[in-house]
């Protein structure tokens, strides 16, 4: 997102995101910040709860891809 702040709180699974092809796990409860332009991609290793804010305002949700 050439635009978006996005700030990613897991709330219950377990999920990681890909920065460029660099994993990094993401903490249930702890926020996860990312720029905008920055690639990432979030992988959900089970079934999760995420809470996703989009700044500024967006339609839609972000994709999160199964393991």
């Amino acid at each position: 997102h050439d635009s978006k702040h996005e700030t990613v709180i897991l709330y219950r699974g377990h999920s990681r995101i890909d920065l460029g092809g660099v994993l990094a796990d993401l903490t249930v409860g702890v926020p996860f910040y990312t720029p905008p332009g920055t690639t990432h991609n979030f992988v959900a290793e089970t079934d999760c709860w995420v809470i996703f804010v989009v700044t500024p305002a967006s339609t839609g949700y972000p994709e999160v891809r199964n393991a």
